[in-house]
């Protein structure tokens, strides 16, 4: 086999002196090796979520997003012994966006507008519009997206706009989802035509648990109607539960 170097015509020994000829790798082995292979490493953990804290943390290598064209030895063994994970670079770093936009819209069905979510997760309304079109997405995003989903996704928002919308829209909110299966692309969320869990069930996960008090907040996080809430609850002997 030729040696891994760009350029170098010369032989190296096949599963022996990482791919290097014996001369690139004497002068390797002394000190420096090119820095190619560590930056393109580093990319992909970053794409895969890590930051940069991180990788400094796990890898022992200060500044490691200023390497300079070659790097000590250790530095090299350093960095390329982190693992990428095989899921996140599967598709060059991504990886399907459907999980984060059921997030998205979750939320906004919760009442949480494109620019406070935006705003959320550090980023500029045009941007996270962008994301919300695209069919891949960076696992960095999706952790973004995940993070704020969990802190948000039992809090109703402020705009009723945003529900009214996502409602018309047939965008559900977070407790449509059974656990476990919102990146699920063959899951159904549960909308109330066909109910899975009990109706008094759903309510007292939200009155209870929640902590929800006044009926149109109830319906907007079981992501009905204010009429189909009373009827609702009429069919179940709850009226005036709420």
């Amino acid at each position: 086999m030729k040696c891994v170097r760009p350029r170098c015509t010369r032989r190296a020994r096949k599963g022996k002196d990482r791919g290097l000829c014996h001369q690139h790798y004497h002068i390797s082995h002394r000190g420096y090796v090119d820095a190619g292979p560590c930056k393109e490493r580093i990319q992909q953990l970053r794409a895969a979520g890590f930051g940069i804290r991180e990788l400094e943390a796990l890898s022992g290598v200060s500044e490691v997003c200023r390497l300079g064209d070659r790097v000590q030895v250790r530095t090299h063994d350093r960095i390329m012994a982190i693992p990428v994970p095989e899921l996140k670079v599967a598709l060059g770093g991504r990886f399907s966006s459907l999980g984060s936009h059921r997030r998205i819209r979750g939320l906004m069905a919760l009442g949480w507008t494109n620019r406070l979510l935006a705003q959320e997760l550090g980023m500029t309304d045009r941007r996270l519009s962008q994301i919300m079109r695209q069919p891949l997405i960076s696992a960095k995003n999706a952790k973004l997206i995940s993070d704020v989903y969990d802190r948000l996704c039992m809090t109703l928002g402020p705009s009723n706009r945003a529900r009214v919308i996502a409602r018309n829209k047939g965008w559900v909110p977070p407790l449509a989802w059974n656990e476990g299966e919102i990146d699920d692309p063959e899951a159904v969320p549960n909308t109330g035509t066909a109910t899975v869990i009990p109706f008094p069930e759903r309510l007292a996960e939200v009155t209870e648990y929640l902590g929800i008090t006044g009926e149109e907040q109830i319906a907007a996080a079981l992501g009905i109607t204010r009429d189909s809430l009373d009827r609702a609850m009429y069919r179940h002997g709850l009226k005036g539960a709420a």
